[in-house]
């Protein structure tokens, strides 16, 4: 057999096991809402952290989370093609970097190792010198003290090690296929889905612990519309939502740390203190973000998907049908009479173009 066609026959597999899974999922709808609620939950998390200067923003704060985010999805797709060890790993080095995303973002974090770390000339912290990071911050010491925080940490990660580290036949990618081709193996699969849940829920906990103030009623749309602070708060349903995922124990004690969190109840009052915006300004929000959208993509890529919107919609006659089709003839002639009819890296390309032509 040939390299390539050895290449097809074990892509072959890999499609079939991806198959089966879709099979297995459809009879159990219940384990499809578990992991789109627990994608979904993932990605809330990352919403807490917050938003600093433009040159600190991806290098330092959410550099770690936007990779453990992308392992995250990763583990599932490779579970869904039979590669569950694969999976297993991915989802571990998921959980370092969620674990690493909340002691990255301390006081320590523009020290010149982690700027070394970022740059990829230092090592990525063993998961030791996390746990002692983690510790620094009180309110995740706090929630090590109350429900042996650390102790479920030391679990997960030691059974994703096992798989990572092949301990043995048991947590080798043979054991979990049944052969040496991708196949679907419903106890592979429950078993990802159990780590992927418990990985979630300690992430989860780990940044609601670092900002207590996600587990506070802060209707951030409610009071400055689409322009509210980036990172550190969410929404009410967010924020109830994660909740629902903790487990009481663990909901309880965050909840407790989060009362008892003086700058929490600052930042409560602060957003809850300020007036609803009101529905012209909310208008006038969307009205301004429209214009920006069509200044960076131009009129002729924004408008036509704009089109294609007001063109499926089933109530014609509605109000707000009308209105709508107003405000886009009335953008269209905003974006013609400021010649963003094309995206700017086209109009930028075009003056530069230009210049040369000038300058030849």
């Amino acid at each position: 057999m040939s390299s390539l066609s050895l290449f097809k026959f074990k892509d072959d597999h890999a499609r079939v096991a991806y198959d089966e899974t879709y099979k297995f999922l459809d009879s159990h709808p219940e384990y499809t809402q578990i992991i789109s609620d627990n994608l979904s939950a993932y990605r809330i998390a990352g919403e807490l952290i917050p938003w600093g200067m433009i040159d600190s923003l991806f290098t330092q704060r959410h550099f770690p989370f936007q990779e453990s985010m992308q392992d995250f999805e990763a583990s599932r797709e490779l579970c869904f093609y039979g590669f569950y060890k694969a999976s297993y790993m991915s989802l571990k080095s998921a959980f370092e970097m969620g674990l690493l995303s909340v002691y990255l973002n301390n006081e320590e974090m523009h020290n010149e190792k982690f700027k070394k770390w970022i740059a990829s000339k230092e090592d990525t912290p063993f998961k030791r010198h996390i746990l002692e990071g983690l510790k620094k911050e009180p309110n995740v010491k706090l929630l090590m003290e109350k429900v042996n925080f650390e102790d479920q940490i030391n679990s997960v990660y030691k059974i994703l090690s096992n798989y990572s580290h092949t301990k043995g036949r048991t947590y080798s990618g043979f054991q979990q296929n049944r052969s040496n081709v991708n196949s679907f193996q419903d106890k592979s699969f429950l078993r990802w889905l159990s780590l992927m849940q418990s990985v979630t829920r300690i992430i989860i906990a780990a940044h609601l612990a670092k900002y207590p103030v996600g587990m506070q009623e802060t209707p951030i749309e409610q009071k400055f519309g689409i322009n509210g602070p980036v990172g550190m708060f969410i929404e009410p349903g967010e924020s109830e939502f994660l909740k629902g995922l903790l487990g009481d124990v663990m909901r309880n004690a965050l909840q407790e740390i989060s009362d008892n969190d003086s700058a929490t109840a600052s930042m409560v009052e602060w957003v809850n203190g300020r007036p609803d915006i009101s529905e012209e300004e909310f208008k006038e929000q969307l009205l301004d973000f429209d214009k920006f959208m069509i200044e960076m993509n131009g009129w002729n890529s924004w408008g036509k998907q704009k089109w294609s919107n007001l063109s499926g919609a089933e109530d014609k006659g509605s109000i707000y049908y009308q209105e709508a089709l107003q405000e886009y003839h009335l953008l269209e002639k905003w974006a013609k009479e400021n010649n963003f009819i094309e995206s700017k890296y086209e109009r930028d390309k075009s003056i530069n173009q230009d210049k040369r032509d000038i300058n030849a």
